[in-house]
């Protein structure tokens, strides 16, 4: 599964076991750590001699890329824990920056007969909660997916019900799963609804001697409904995030990170999208998504700016600025705030259109900054484009 920070809130696997708690889904005992005295406190309390090790990180392919290990007896166990802790994952799912583990989970090792793979997520193209099963769970889910797709089942879940008899039909008949795993399920489909969850996951959920189990977690909480979710929100772990980003949210702002060279200041978040993909248009790659309100002030464009000089990969910024509820003075104001005396500034490009534009663009002007101001959108992204390259 991809793993995004677009609009929601990621838990760490040892968090998604802990709400799993709370709704009845069973999953082998767990502790965590962040030192080795802890690690080794664990150890001696649990008397536990196999166990697997499991970095803690916001991304998935932890075990292809070594982040999770099995280890057998004190001293290999101890030996695992120490190359874990501070490991950093670097995949597909990270980019080349990587994200390093804040905290290391240690559980028993278990045996069991099967892997399945269990989801319930929110389908953004049908506006409507589905839970997906596969008798293939495991590490190749994407892979199975991919190349045999007749092997994931796809259900509706229904707000307020439990799961259909028709549905409950199709599963014994595609799985051979009884009442304990339609049981599951529902618990699986209300933790999704009830916790304004995007997407609940359990790969591999697994068949034991003692029944279903899962062996992984993972779960992501719509950031619009976190206001509903006081608890969960407390735990979000913002060493996770790119540091702009946690920076922004601070100062009120919407941002996001990309991996261009042209940093973007704008207002209201169509407008944001518009202005990259006119971008992409002319050759140029954005390196943010930084939405400032439609009704930021000056303190706010300032902070916007600061966040982006900030960033070695922004070889130029780029101003896009239709002024309705906010003043074209106010843009001026925070854009005179946040760069009066910095030094080696990188290209600007300043394009201003609405209320009070002859104003903001009279103060840009006699600021004595370097900055290139136009009030025609293209002309500007042309302009920046050229100046930063492609």
């Amino acid at each position: 599964m991809i793993i995004t920070h677009k609009g929601v809130m990621h838990l760490h696997e040892y968090q998604a076991k802990e709400l799993f708690q709370r709704y009845g889904i069973p999953f082998p005992p767990f502790e965590v750590v962040r030192t080795m005295d802890e690690a080794e406190a664990v150890l001696e309390r649990t008397g536990w001699e196999e166990v697997i090790l499991k970095i803690q990180v916001h991304a998935g392919g932890r075990g292809k890329a070594g982040g999770v290990r099995r280890a057998k007896g004190k001293k290999e166990i101890l030996e695992g824990v120490k190359s874990l802790l501070g490991f950093k994952l670097v995949n597909n799912q990270t980019g080349p920056q990587g994200v390093v583990s804040s905290c290391l989970m240690i559980a028993p090792a278990i045996s069991y007969v099967k892997e399945f793979y269990l989801a319930g997520l929110i389908d953004r193209k049908e506006g409507a909660p589905y839970l997906i099963l596969s008798s293939e769970g495991g590490m190749e889910i994407e892979e199975v997916a991919a190349k045999t797709p007749e092997k994931i089942l796809r259900l509706r879940i229904y707000p307020g019900s439990p799961l259909k008899g028709y549905q409950k039909q199709i599963i014994k008949k595609e799985l051979g799963w009884g009442e304990e795993e339609f049981s599951l399920l529902e618990k699986v489909g209300k933790l999704l609804l009830e916790e304004d969850a995007t997407l609940v996951e359990i790969n591999p959920l697994v068949s034991t001697s003692k029944g279903l189990r899962a062996l992984d977690a993972k779960v992501s909480i719509d950031e619009n409904a976190l206001f509903r979710h006081k608890g969960i929100a407390d735990e979000e772990d913002t060493t996770q995030l790119p540091h702009q980003e946690v920076e922004a949210k601070e100062r009120g702002l919407a941002f996001v990170a990309l991996e261009g060279s042209i940093g973007c200041v704008v207002n209201g978040a169509g407008l944001a999208m518009a202005t990259m993909d006119l971008l992409h248009l002319l050759g140029g790659k954005p390196a943010n998504f930084l939405d400032v309100g439609g009704s930021g002030t000056a303190d706010a464009i300032a902070a916007g700016f600061s966040i982006l000089l900030d960033d070695p990969k922004v070889k130029g910024l780029f101003v896009n600025i239709f002024g309705g509820i906010m003043s074209c003075e106010t843009i001026a104001e925070g854009v005179i705030q946040a760069l009066q005396g910095r030094k080696n500034l990188p290209p600007i490009v300043i394009r201003l259109e609405g209320t009070h534009v002859e104003q903001g663009m009279e103060k840009l002007k006699n600021s004595g900054l370097p900055l290139q101001l136009s009030r025609d959108l293209e002309e500007a992204a042309s302009k920046i484009v050229q100046l930063v390259g492609k």
